[in-house]
């Protein structure tokens, strides 16, 4: 699955499920295809570029600004609006870890059921992985491993 990016009139015109809305602040386009299915998105920002990453043969995973999304070749899509901007991805100890700019969210990878939502009291600046588990440092100093 690579993501091509287009021209916000070739988005507005491509016949595709359309991931992630168009809203007044998108400034980037893409579409990708998985399986037999085809996908646009926008995105509000030019120089951050989504996240996608293939969790399995089975699934992928893809997110940017306020929304991620999982998919599989079937045309199954799980998508979710986030409180934060998105921030980053991992896979640890069989969970699926969504970090945002003040939380982060632990999903299941078989249901994709949110399992656990941890929100913190400043912006996270740094995550780093030791021994399995997230440490991640705010803004403000403070150190949270997940």
């Amino acid at each position: 699955m690579n993501l091509e990016y287009i021209k916000e009139e070739e988005y507005e015109n491509t016949q595709a499920i359309n991931l992630f809305l168009e809203d007044e602040y998108s400034r980037s386009f893409g579409k990708f295809s998985l399986g037999n299915i085809n996908y646009k998105l926008a995105w509000r920002s030019d120089i951050i570029v989504p996240k996608i990453k293939q969790i399995n043969e089975e699934l992928f995973f893809i997110g940017i600004d306020n929304d991620i999304a999982f998919l599989n070749p079937d045309s199954k899509v799980t998508k979710l609006k986030l409180k934060w901007n998105f921030f980053d991805f991992y896979e640890l100890d069989n969970k699926l870890y969504v970090v945002t700019e003040l939380s982060v969210l632990i999903f299941d990878p078989l249901t994709l059921q949110l399992i656990e939502e941890k929100e913190y009291p400043d912006i996270i600046n740094d995550i780093e992985v030791l021994n399995n588990k997230l440490q991640l440092t705010c803004m403000d100093g403070t150190l949270h491993i997940v």
